[in-house]
């Protein structure tokens, strides 16, 4: 059994992390004083993650093999729009430079999501460890295979 920790900004990782504990993280996700990311990492150092404030989300995850890492982000299917579009996350800038929740994260328009979208990527890829297929996954870092299909892991719920 692959176990998954989570991670949500300005508090301690939980191991094994049931599906209520995330539910309990993606409440507060949504918050206006909340944490801006929430994270997702099993056994094998893949992961998903969730990162934005007000109501503006995107969602990314990260696979690991053969010593390489590929990172995936997702996006609306009902939209293509490239624009590029910025969300703002961190309570409080690593740098130093921004106010609070305000360092800039740039996507694309298509890329922004609601909560009901970041809930079910996060549920999906805690109960099956990939990507749910009901969104468009572009991948921002690392080589794509086969025209940027997900990786065969993936499933569609």
């Amino acid at each position: 059994m692959i176990h998954v920790r989570l991670t949500l900004e300005g508090e301690r990782d939980v191991r094994s992390a049931s599906i209520d504990e995330l539910e309990q993280a993606l409440e507060a996700l949504a918050e206006p004083r909340g944490p801006t990311f929430i994270m997702l990492t099993d056994d094998t150092g893949g992961s998903m993650r969730a990162l934005g404030s007000a109501g503006r989300y995107t969602a990314e995850y990260s696979e690991v093999f053969d010593h390489h890492l590929r990172v995936w982000r997702a996006a609306a299917l009902d939209t293509s729009d490239d624009t590029p579009a910025t969300l703002g996350f961190f309570q409080s800038c690593p740098q130093g430079i921004h106010p609070p929740r305000s360092c800039p994260c740039v996507v694309r328009a298509s890329e922004i999501l609601r909560l009901g979208d970041v809930e079910m990527i996060l549920t999906t890829y805690h109960a099956h460890r990939s990507m749910h297929l009901g969104y468009a996954w572009r991948v921002t870092q690392g080589k794509a295979l086969s025209r940027c299909k997900p990786h065969p892991s993936a499933v569609l719920v």
